[in-house]
């Protein structure tokens, strides 16, 4: 065996060259497409997570015998749980969304017997729509649709 049976073994540096050529290149169409899904599911994410915590908000309200409420401070894009003064929790959200207030404040209250003190609707725009969050009087019931 000598050096010339050993190089016709293996790739020439050209044939890597077009190997590395072609994958960059699927690369590059199959990644951009990627990233709208991934917004989509920051948003899905979202709006799961705000309604898991007014959920909480207001069993939190029930559990206690005290009023809670949960603030969205959408100029630095977070919202907080609070019972009286004492903070329960904050979450941050994306710079991608906006929390703007409707018919109501961006503070949703809720009585110590779970009631919304304050019925009406809120509205987020993200870049995968706008939605419509929706409380309604009495029992503490809201939902969530997309406009």
């Amino acid at each position: 065996m000598n050096f010339f049976e050993l190089e016709e073994e293996g790739y020439s540096l050209f044939e890597l060259m077009i190997v590395i050529t072609i994958i960059g290149c699927m690369l590059l169409i199959i990644l951009p497409s990627f990233t709208p899904i991934s917004q989509s599911n920051e948003v899905d994410h979202f709006l799961k997570q705000l309604e898991e915590d007014l959920y909480l908000t207001q069993t939190m309200a029930l559990s206690r015998g005290a009023p809670m409420y949960l603030d969205i401070t959408y100029s630095r894009h977070y919202y907080r749980i609070y019972m009286g003064s004492s903070r329960i929790l904050q979450r941050n959200y994306s710079d991608n969304m906006l929390v703007e207030g409707g018919t109501t404040e961006t503070t949703i209250h809720f009585n110590p017997n779970g009631n919304i003190r304050n019925p009406g609707t809120l509205y987020i725009s993200t870049n995968k729509g706008r939605y419509k969050l929706t409380f309604q009087l009495g029992k503490g019931r809201f939902d969530v649709t997309k406009l």
